[in-house]
């Protein structure tokens, strides 16, 4: 409960008037849009759920459906719902890299040419190879190396791979993203010119006309496994420093594309950077684009985007920011990692924009900051088929938001060009994440599920098709279980058919065909299995004949190997910049001992409901460095996961080889309230409100933009997964208008052990904020559930609201060793001295004074980096700090662990001086020393004392 609520209207307003000015938008479906068919006319079809990282998909004319794998798997799901391996690929799969792409040339039914979009192991480029299919298999002999485009794997991320054929001319479409680190640059743009950094500079690649990241690329295909220009791209062959293959530039990441059919017209979603708010000083806010691609151009990145919102200029070496670049006369590239031209095309605006949330001005219907686009469906009249989707949807693009597993329709006007009408599709359908969809020859939609997992290995992930049923009715629906599908020869296994049903209500008829020639018509069969590798198939036949299938796949001979991650526990807290130590276990009946330079640790940084592959390390032991990248902050839902995994050796007579996999979700000690897992109310509490935390802006100075509110007796929230491992006590950042009361922290339940108790006083004001802290005697280890329950204060019975919580900050080391984050950050220089405030000999001790020494060359001890909640940071877990929060003439300036207290926040003032918020005293070098040594104390701001006066760069 706040009184934040006016200032937060003011703030909309302005927003919305800022906005407003800026271009014209659609913002509510027409009236005259007719009424689409409902939900219950569609039906959602399984096809297939035994694959983990599934990427992107296609449709052959004889209804298989080939999908790759990002790990570099190609497979063949058959009509009859077998699904084979086709093909595996030796793919590097770092920052975002693997298999990425599959598309069926135009002819597939009679040249059996498949191109596949992947990351070639041993080689530093993306390539897009056609392959010949025999049967079901591809055969990599068969290999044409059409094009390989460079890219650099030293650094995450942005690899794109929209990958579509024009089917009328036989054109060939590629989306490629920036391949740029997205990371250093505060959430805005990339423009790094500094020497060493050009992989953090998207002018090198997207604002580059002689490079074809960033790109969308129109190529023609030739039978020889060459390609020829088609004419109309943006630079005509032999232009001078461009590519001609590019049919339009500045796409940051244009991870998915459709095509319409009539027109020919390609469709482009594209990834935004992460800023949660816009700068002055540097540019827009997180900004999301869709378009039809109708003629070549520049959509703008690294320095437009959104309707043409400009970036400024900035110098990350001084940290001074210049002017905005110019979009609609065109961007000027003085980048000296640009190797293209330097006066740029004018950017064209986006068609479709939006941002994490939503923005009531502009296109309200959207939010979640992940567009996928898809194909637009055109209805044939012509076609036969039971599933083929009806007029309605004629000239209608399929559009997804991947964070919100949400899916849409946009209507284009005859032209196919503008959009006219934005429309949920399907919204009773669970979708899962959606990755890719396309139509298929039979007009229905097919659709890759991602899953629910960061890293891939997705339990959840899956293929299905959308049906339409028009007049008739659902199909029914099998479910097929086993309780092994691996192990030696001979495997037994027991099947289920547990939660086949007809939605129709009529009985079933079950028929098992085991894959090695056997069959069963028992609802849950028995088999044994010889070595080899097969798929069981369950058929079950409603009353009307109607049919469904499912499948499991059995690999006797070979057992898939066990991980366990035994360090450390799921849910352990660190710091960011922490170092973590990672212990893996690995068993595999058929290896033995397992060689542990094939365990694969991937490193994961954790945002909302996705995650953003980092490093990969080798072994069974190893150490994880974190690292916090700009643009996320402590005020962002963000945490990290290790996932292990290995891949086996295969097994006998054949058997597949088979891969296992474990994870662990790291949480920072800093977590901010907000983002708990689950809400309730206690069956004891007195609460009378809606049960539960209630999710409020906050004012504190000390950072976070939000906080749990309308807290009642009872009220609790949880945090699941949450290790105490390494933990020593709390503190609990919070407010109260009223009495205050008592935050119970409990293991396992809300009523389970209760681990801390911390009393919270009134303090004067629902924005007023302090800290409250406990320490922790010797709390559970291990991985579970922490519930944070309030609870009225003595004497009190009644319903009152109690206190807002910030933030909980658990310390102690966790599980985490301070370490040193990848230099970032900027250079504190003393304006009279021209030397760094550093940590002196590169100490991490608490308390450590710092003090002057000259500059050195991206020192890690001489690197501040400025936080939303006004702390400067060292080392990713270390901040500036007022020693014993002092706020008198000569307290030492020192570090120490983050907490968020005031007395570690700061104000870098126009004026060079940076000042305490806490007491008000200027940043100083003491006695205006400016000798190597000279301690740094808080002092009286002096009328532009030269010895106050700090510039960061």
């Amino acid at each position: 409960m706040s009184g934040f609520s006016a200032l937060r209207r003011g703030a909309l307003a302005v927003a919305a008037v800022l906005a407003a000015a800026v271009v014209p938008v659609l913002t509510t479906t027409p009236a005259a849009t007719a009424a689409l068919p409902p939900d219950s006319k569609f039906q959602k079809v399984t096809l297939h759920t035994e694959t983990g990282n599934p990427m992107a998909l296609d449709v052959a004319p004889d209804g298989r459906v080939f999908y790759i794998d990002r790990l570099g798997d190609v497979k063949v799901v058959k009509p009859n719902g077998t699904t084979v391996l086709s093909t595996h690929l030796n793919v590097f799969t770092a920052n975002e890299s693997g298999g990425l792409n599959i598309a069926l040339d135009p002819n597939f039914a009679t040249n059996q040419w498949v191109y596949v979009y992947w990351s070639p192991n041993g080689a530093d480029v993306d390539r897009l190879s056609r392959f010949t299919v025999t049967g079901d298999t591809i055969d990599q002999s068969t290999e044409k190396q059409v094009l390989n485009v460079p890219v650099q794997r030293a650094e995450c991320c942005h690899h794109g791979a929209g990958l579509v054929f024009d089917k009328k001319n036989g054109n060939l479409w590629l989306s490629l993203g920036d391949n740029t680190n997205p990371f250093a640059s505060d959430g805005y743009s990339p423009l790094d010119q500094r020497s060493g950094r050009a992989y953090w500079d998207a002018e090198r690649t997207a604002g580059n006309t002689n490079s074809l990241s960033g790109k969308v690329l129109r190529i023609h295909p030739e039978s020889n496994g060459t390609y020829t220009i088609p004419s109309g791209n943006l630079f005509a062959p032999g232009t001078a420093n461009t590519r001609p293959e590019i049919y339009t530039m500045g796409e940051r990441n244009p991870f998915r594309m459709g095509l319409d059919p009539k027109t020919g017209y390609p469709l482009v979603a594209n990834y935004g950077p992460d800023a949660p708010n816009a700068s002055s000083s540097r540019g827009p806010q997180n900004t999301v684009e869709w378009d039809v691609v109708s003629k070549p151009g520049n959509a703008g990145w690294p320095f437009c985007v959104g309707p043409n919102l400009p970036y400024n200029q900035y110098n990350f070496a001084t940290g001074a920011s210049g002017p905005q670049f110019d979009c609609a006369g065109g961007p000027t590239n003085s980048s000296p990692n640009n190797t293209g031209l330097t006066k740029l095309p004018p950017a064209i605006p986006a068609q479709v924009y939006y941002h994490y949330q939503a923005d009531p001005a502009h296109f309200p219907q959207l939010s979640g900051g992940a567009p996928m686009a898809g194909p637009v469906y055109r209805f044939d009249p012509n076609l036969a088929s039971a599933r083929k989707w009806p007029a309605d949807f004629d000239g209608r693009a399929v559009f997804a938001e991947w964070n919100t597993s949400s899916m849409y329709t946009f209507l284009l006007d005859s032209a196919g060009t503008t959009v006219t009408s934005i429309d949920p599709l399907l919204p009773s359908v669970k979708f899962n994440r959606p990755m890719d969809f396309e139509f298929g020859p039979d007009g229905a939609l097919y659709v890759v599920e991602w899953g629910t997992g960061y890293g891939g290995g997705n339990s959840d992930a899956s293929i299905v098709r959308v049906d339409y049923l028009g007049g008739g009715s659902a199909a029914p629906v099998a479910k097929a279980g086993a309780d092994r599908t691996s192990g030696p020869a001979p495997l037994t296994v027991n099947f289920s058919s547990a939660g086949s049903a007809d939605p129709g209500g009529s009985a079933l008829r079950y028929s098992w065909n085991f894959g090695d020639g056997t069959t069963s018509t028992a609802a849950n069969p028995s088999h044994t299995y010889a070595t080899g590798n097969y798929t069981a198939v369950l058929t079950v036949t409603n009353a009307a004949g109607a049919t469904g299938t499912a499948s499991v796949a059995i690999t006797a001979g070979n057992t898939a190997p066990t991980l366990t991650v035994t360090t450390p526990p799921s849910g352990g807290l660190f710091d960011w910049g922490d170092k973590v130590n990672v212990v893996v276990t690995v068993t595999d009946p058929e290896d033995g001992t397992v060689d542990c330079a094939q365990v694969t640790v991937q490193a994961i940084l954790g945002h909302d409901e996705h995650g953003h592959p980092l490093d990969q390390y080798h072994g069974c032991g190893v150490q994880v460095q974190t690292t916090l990248s700009s643009g996320h902050s402590e005020n962002d839902n963000i945490f990290y996961v290790v996932e292990a995994s290995y891949t086996d050796k295969g097994g006998s007579g054949g058997a597949n080889p088979l891969t296992g996999r474990a994870q662990v979700i790291l949480q920072p000690q800093h977590k901010q309230a907000e983002f708990y897992t689950a809400t309730g109310r206690t069956a004891d509490g007195k609460g009378t409100d809606t049960a539960g935390v209630t999710v409020e802006a906050a004012t504190d100075p000390a950072g976070g933009g939000s906080s749990a509110a309308f807290i009642q007796d009872g009220d609790w929230w949880s945090v699941d997964p949450l290790a105490l491992n390494g933990v020593t006590g709390l503190e609990v950042r919070a407010s109260s208008g009223g009495s205050g009361g008592t935050l119970e922290v409990h293991r396992g339940a809300p009523d389970g052990a209760l681990v801390a108790s911390v009393p919270i006083t009134g303090t004067g004001g629902w924005q007023n904020w302090q800290d409250f802290a406990v320490s922790l005697g010797n709390p559970p280890t291990g991985t579970g559930t922490l519930y944070f329950v309030a609870r009225n204060p003595s004497g009190q019975t009644g319903a009152a609201y109690l206190f807002n919580v910030n933030w909980i900050h658990f310390t102690g080391a966790g599980v985490g060793t301070p370490g040193t984050q990848t230099p970032s950050g900027k250079q504190i220089v003393g304006t009279q001295s021209g030397r760094c405030v550093e940590v002196p000999n590169s100490s991490t001790a608490n308390g450590t004074q710092v003090q002057l020494r000259d500059c050195g060359s991206q020192a890690a001890n001489q690197l501040w980096t400025p936080t939303s909640g006004k702390q400067l940071t060292v080392y990713g877990n270390k901040c500036l700090d007022a020693s014993g929060r002092g706020t008198t003439n000569g307290t030492p300036v020192i570090i120490w662990d983050c907490t968020g207290q005031p007395n570690q926040q700061w104000n870098v003032n126009a004026n060079g001086t940076i000042a305490g918020v806490q007491s008000g005293l200027c940043v100083d070098a003491n006695a205006q020393g400016t000798a190597n040594g000279t301690k740094i104390i808080l002092w009286s701001c002096g009328n532009q004392a030269a010895n106050q006066q700090w510039s960061l760069r």
